[in-house]
């Protein structure tokens, strides 16, 4: 951290508002790996809040998907949902296919998440209305393999139910 804290005052000193903001994404992103996610959404904040200023782009999705993953972590699903949907549209708009995908992982994850919190909460109808959403994703990226689990999971939940007939 001290290093990075370093190179952002050299950033500062140069007037090099990209870097100053990459730096401070960076130091965001080791607060959230150390656990400490308040301050991990102070330095993303901080870092959105220059990429918006000097018109970057690609910076403003990598700091929306950054702020969903702290979301994530935070357990706060539809913030995670939120921010990872306006990474995805910019970078959908500027054509970053790479993180694109990654948006779509993030989005796909975070519907399993709130299938998974539904399920143990038994209530069937999010639960599944959030699996599927997770399925539909994974169709699209023409993953096969993650395919499969989703309708696992789908069928699953109707077998908690004891609605076997859907299930099968």
């Amino acid at each position: 951290l001290d290093v990075y804290k370093k190179t952002i005052k050299i950033a500062e000193e140069l007037k090099q508002l990209k870097s100053k903001s990459i730096r401070l994404n960076n130091i965001g992103m080791i607060y959230q790996e150390m656990g400490n996610l308040d301050k991990a959404l102070e330095f993303v904040n901080k870092a959105l809040e220059i990429d918006e200023t000097i018109n970057n782009p690609s910076g403003i999705a990598t700091d929306y998907n950054n702020l969903g993953m702290i979301s994530f972590k935070k357990k706060d699903y539809q913030k995670a949902l939120e921010y990872y949907n306006k990474s995805l549209e910019i970078n959908e708009e500027i054509g970053n296919i790479e993180i694109k995908i990654i948006n779509l992982e993030n989005i796909r994850d975070t519907h399993e998440e709130l299938g998974n919190f539904y399920r143990e909460e038994e209530n069937i109808e999010h639960a599944i209305k959030e699996y599927e959403k997770a399925l539909k994703i994974t169709k699209e990226m023409n993953d096969r393999e993650n395919e499969a689990y989703y309708i696992f999971m789908v069928a699953k939940v109707y077998y908690y139910d004891d609605q076997n007939d859907i299930a099968l």
